[in-house]
């Protein structure tokens, strides 16, 4: 078991013994061919102003070989606060790679990312790391997108990303909420996305998308459900699916401010576009319903969660609501 807790990291302007500012805040990463690493913790950890990730772990290092992919067998990171992280440098704030299963990243504050130019999203999952869950994290004010789950596969040990639960997260003043991709050929499967909240979103607050890098082979994703999410004062699009790689994409019960569908899904029932849905403050980031809003009961059942982001129980009506708040009086 390892554990780092509660600790204070400020590593701006620290440098390599080459000179180069590749400075991260907390690392970890399995060993090539060795024992499985298991039952880590990484919790109530402030860190600031680092170059690269704030927070990374490897199952292996980048384009080793990660065996069974299974390195890092446990990991939980929850509670932490990360600000002015990846300030010109690779990879992302909270970056999970190459063979890490079993993991928990929750209730963390990442904010105020100031430079997204060779990285710089908030949470990325991606190279082959599985059965996890992303919830109850609040994102804001970074440059790039806020969650991303991605194939990847730039190696010759490309395996999918998968079996993956992202709910009940909050991000708002991003360039792009949530996305799905594949930078290196590698499939993306069994995602599930749900009682989610993002707006003020400078492009889409959510999008699935053959990654321009992998024109050649962009990977397949299938088994993705987005439901009862709020997409909302996004600058294009609340929603992209494009990808002539996804299957048995499953959208219901989510809010939009616009919708951009490209390719047929597997069901697509009872979304709300546009519009004045009613919601309580929108200038203070209040998205719950309000009385007699049309997100309220007209929903469906099929693939709903039986809470919301809160924690109330669906339905409380007649029927389902839209979005990622159920009104209950």
């Amino acid at each position: 078991v390892v554990g780092l807790v509660g600790s204070e990291m400020c590593i701006r302007d620290r440098c390599d013994d080459d000179g180069d500012n590749d400075s991260r805040g907390i690392y970890v990463q399995g060993i090539v061919g060795g024992a499985r690493v298991v039952d880590i913790v990484l919790a109530d950890n402030d860190i600031s102003y680092t170059y690269s990730s704030a927070i990374g772990v490897w199952g292996v290092p980048w384009r080793s070989d990660p065996g069974d992919f299974q390195r890092i067998d446990g990991i939980v990171i929850e509670g932490n606060t990360i600000e002015h992280a990846v300030e010109g440098g690779w990879n992302e704030q909270i970056t999970l790679a190459n063979g890490v299963v079993n993991f928990v990243i929750r209730h963390n504050f990442l904010r105020h990312a100031d430079d997204g130019t060779s990285g710089g999203e908030g949470i990325d999952i991606k190279e082959g790391c599985s059965f996890g869950s992303i919830h109850h994290n609040l994102i804001h004010h970074i440059q790039r997108r806020a969650i991303y789950i991605d194939g990847g596969g730039r190696s010759d040990f490309a395996s999918p990303t998968h079996h993956i639960d992202v709910y009940a997260n909050v991000a708002h003043d991003v360039v792009n909420g949530f996305a799905i991709m594949s930078e290196g050929g590698g499939d993306v499967h069994d995602i599930r996305v749900f009682n989610n909240l993002f707006y003020d979103i400078e492009e889409d607050g959510a999008f699935i998308y053959d990654h321009p890098d992998a024109a050649a082979d962009p990977g397949s994703f299938w088994n993705i459900e987005l439901v009862n999410n709020t997409f909302w004062r996004c600058g294009r699009n609340g929603l992209d699916l494009n990808s002539e790689q996804a299957t048995a994409v499953v959208v219901n019960n989510n809010i939009f401010s616009t919708y951009r569908d490209r390719f047929e899904v597997a069901s697509e029932d009872s979304n709300l576009e546009g519009g004045t849905p009613g919601f309580v403050d929108e200038t203070a980031g209040d998205y719950h319903l309000l009385p007699g809003s049309s997100a309220i009961d007209v929903g469906t059942a099929d693939h709903a969660p039986d809470v919301d982001a809160d924690g109330v129980s669906r339905p409380q009506g007649d029927g389902f609501d839209l979005g990622a708040y159920e009104f209950n009086g």
